[in-house]
């Protein structure tokens, strides 16, 4: 029932590609159907490398053909990365793409590469990015190395793109615009200057060491002759694997930054190393067979190839069963540690071993073909089966919160405009959504920058690009109507606040500084709309260890020693809840220095080990009292810098209060279509806490009307005295555009297509086929430039 486009009572959220049959699926068996999808889309990439393999190396016998198919379906991205599975689309589709590269290099037929290069963009636009860099890498040399009509092949190849981009630009000009909007893109220099010059290679060579063919390239090369396409794809793949162990070239295929899985493109240069060990298997003499009186005499070699494929197993199996929870570290992380990399690289190292063997015995005519292939698909299954169960077999939790969650769908008898939120991170914040349920909590790469800015300032929990609904106080839940909320037990109990949408005066929403005091805000807030404190401050009574000082806005702390503390007695009033703040600056960087400073006990209860923390850095609600004497002691464990920070108390009846000063509007949903209905006094405004985005039109009483920003995000419109009927509708920005681009592209290709039957546009090819190699070396370099050695200058320099 959701837009297409927008979530008004959630965040900004444009809707990409998705699996239609979860549709046909009732969720409490979402989670098993998701199993089976990944192994669905794991066995159609090998159908789908298996067409290019019989294109590309027809030579290949049936064995061989299955053993780099289920080399590929098994790979080391599909284990690693089934957790995004609209990723493994991309893995399934690129075999594709490659055989209409072929066709298009060698039949001068560019409509199947046309065809899946769209496909790709369509199907996850920020992957088609790296997939466009390695394109890129491939076609300049392809066509210096192995193709001899450059021209003609670079004329399509640059037609191919351009109407590639052109049909799918509805699909990526508004990604690329929200991409500019969204926290991503700010402070991409500083981003590729931090960190190390390495990247975490026990995590990204994984995704080429699960195959061994791959890992035996080394020694293949020795093995076989070279030819211009062995050359080729064998620098393809040391430039391809490069970003894998520098750290500012990994950052720029990622687009400048990633949270986690860092090789997002990892099936890219894997298809490379597969395709080049094909075509040496491909050169193979498979007429040996003929020497069978030589092959007779050499029975030891395949027992010698038995025994070592039966070692490869034993030291697997026994891997899984006495060193389970070592190796498995990266199902629980996202990241390997060195301890397992090592095993990993044992287990990979021994399968490649075997496999440079026995190719060696072939080629001494010490067995036949039928061993060879036999042996490649054994070490393949072996090694396959090792990774996943590494990989796949051993989960890092199991589901049971989630569906518990899941099973509370519907249980809120309210059929009004309003939001839930989780009271602490019971689940990843996506999935509140996916239960059905209206909420801020959020996650995507593209996540808008002032969205993010404000949800942290109003004292809500959030890192990355990851916003989340857990902390915050009632004041801010009143404005943006979270109206009920779900505990730890999954009990679901109302906030007090209303639905979206309310009646205030103009102008009276204070505006905030980056650099301000998160709960002294919402006070101003409170007081702003109701003309009361709402806040109580509350000084410590005593610090122990501690030097605290004061620079303008800003709050310094540094303990005596290993360890400060503070100390807070009060006298807590009736249904008062306390709580705490420290927060340091707004960045989208996964740890923050100010991490794991504060631990805090309340009446000799430890209620937080350790903040802020990653799923825990909002402002920290540290319980509800009755009257009586409260102690509380904040440990504080290392120096820190904090522009918000302190003790408040909120009083139960304040949010009664602040409510009586709100009146809800009268509020509908039609898809990308939202209309108010409201009765407005002389200088009142709607406060609409949707986040704002470009592309938005609101029409008061049909006349078009500009928002007001509050908070640079959510919308305050001016409305006439008495009935005023707001209509706000959402088109993404740039999707008209994208649609315009589309439509021209399409009539260029059919005039194109219908004249060159005619043979009347030979000047024009002509012309292109002169230009189109040069262009296509530009780019070619401007990679290497831009992606390759400007990231690592400026790390240095």
């Amino acid at each position: 029932e959701a837009p297409i486009f927008y979530r008004w009572v959630s965040n900004l959220n444009l809707q990409f590609a998705f699996t239609f049959l979860t549709v046909f699926i009732d969720k409490s068996y979402l989670y098993e159907f998701i199993n089976l999808l990944i192994l669905l889309k794991l066995a159609l990439s090998a159908g789908t490398v298996s067409c290019f393999f019989r294109y590309a190396e027809p030579k290949l016998n049936h064995m061989l053909h299955s053993f780099l198919c289920i080399s590929y379906s098994l790979c080391g991205y599909g284990l690693l990365y089934y957790q995004n599975i609209v990723w493994l689309d991309l893995m399934l589709i690129f075999p594709l793409t490659m055989l209409g590269f072929l066709k298009l290099i060698k039949e001068k037929r560019s409509l199947l590469f046309t065809v899946f290069v769209t496909i790709t963009i369509v199907l996850n636009y920020y992957l088609s990015y790296m997939v466009f860099l390695a394109l890129i890498l491939i076609s300049a040399l392809f066509l210096r190395y192995c193709v001899e009509d450059r021209g003609r092949a670079a004329r399509q190849i640059g037609c191919a793109a351009f109407f590639s981009l052109g049909v799918s630009a509805p699909v990526w000009l508004p990604s690329l615009l929200q991409c500019f909007r969204s926290a991503r893109t700010a402070g991409v220099l500083e981003e590729l200057r931090r960190g190390g010059f390495f990247t975490e290679a026990e995590t990204t060579l994984p995704v080429l060491l699960c195959s061994a063919a791959v890992v035996s390239i080394p020694v293949i090369i020795r093995l076989f002759p070279k030819s211009h396409l062995r050359k080729t794809l064998l620098l393809l793949l040391v430039l391809l694997s490069l970003p894998l162990i520098v750290e500012p070239i990994n950052k720029l295929w990622h687009t400048g930054s990633y949270q986690a899985f860092p090789a997002r493109y990892g099936y890219i240069p894997l298809f490379i190393g597969l395709w080049y060990f094909a075509d040496c298997l491909s050169s193979l003499d498979y007429r040996q067979e003929e020497k069978e009186g030589i092959l007779r005499q050499q029975k030891r070699y395949p027992i010698v190839l038995f025994a070592a494929a039966v070692h490869l197993l034993t030291l697997s199996l026994l891997l899984l069963f006495l060193n389970f929870d070592k190796i498995t570290s990266y199902t629980k992380t996202l990241w390997f540690d060195p301890e397992s990399l090592i095993w990993l690289l044992l287990i990979s190292i021994h399968a490649a071993s075997v496999i440079v063997l026995a190719i060696h015995f072939y080629l001494n005519h010490k067995i036949s073909s039928r061993i060879l292939a036999f042996t490649l698909v054994s070490i393949c299954i072996i090694q396959g089966g090792f990774h996943a169960s590494v990989l796949m077999g051993s989960a890092a939790n199991f589901p049971d919160r989630e569906k518990n969650l899941l099973n509370l769908e519907g249980m809120i008898p309210d059929d009004g405009m309003y939001r839930v939120k989780q009271n602490s991170k019971i689940c990843d914040v996506n999935l509140l959504g996916a239960a059905g349920f209206k909420t801020l909590d959020h996650y995507t790469s593209l996540t808008d920058e002032e969205y993010l800015k404000t949800m942290k300032l109003l004292g809500y929990s959030s890192y990355w690009m990851e916003t989340s609904s857990c902390c915050g106080t009632p004041i801010s839940d009143v404005l943006l109507s979270n109206k009920y909320s779900i505990d730890e037990n999954f009990q679901i109990s109302a906030t007090g606040a209303g639905n979206l949408a309310y009646l205030i005066p103009e102008n009276i929403l204070p505006e905030f500084s980056t650099h301000e005091n998160r709960l002294e805000f919402q006070n101003a807030v409170f007081r702003s709309l109701t003309g009361k404190e709402g806040l109580t401050p509350y000084a410590p009574v005593r610090t122990e260890k501690l030097n605290i000082s004061r620079v303008g806005e800003t709050v310094y702390l540094e303990p005596d020693g290993e360890e400060g503390c503070l100390v807070f007695e009060l006298e807590a009033r009736q249904g008062e809840t306390l709580y705490f703040d420290a927060f340091h600056e707004i960045s989208t960087k996964l740890k923050e220095k100010i991490n794991d400073t504060f631990a805090i006990e309340v009446n000799g209860v430890v209620v937080q080990e350790s903040y802020p923390t990653q799923r825990c850095n909002g402002i920290l609600e540290l319980g509800k009292f009755d009257q009586g004497l409260v102690h509380i002691t904040v440990r504080v464990k290392k120096q820190a810098e904090l522009y918000s920070f302190g003790l408040y108390g909120y009083e139960e009846k304040n949010t009664e209060l602040l409510r009586k000063q709100l009146t809800d509007a009268v509020f509908s949903v039609q898809g990308s279509r939202m209309e108010i209905r409201a009765e407005a006094e002389e200088g009142e405004s709607l406060f609409l806490s949707t986040p704002y985005s470009p592309g938005m039109k609101i029409t008061v009483n049909g006349v078009k009307t500009t928002p007001k920003l509050v908070w640079n995000c959510f919308l305050e419109i001016p409305l006439d005295k008495g009935e005023n009927n707001v209509c706000v509708t959402y088109i993404p920005q740039g999707l008209w555009t994208g649609l315009w681009i589309s439509s021209v592209t399409f009539l260029i290709a059919v005039f194109l297509g219908s004249y060159n039957r005619k043979k009347k546009l030979n000047k024009l090819q002509n012309c292109l086929e002169r230009v189109s190699p040069i262009l296509l070396n530009i780019a070619f370099y401007l990679v290497l430039a831009v992606i390759y050695i400007l990231p690592v200058l400026l790390w240095i320099f």
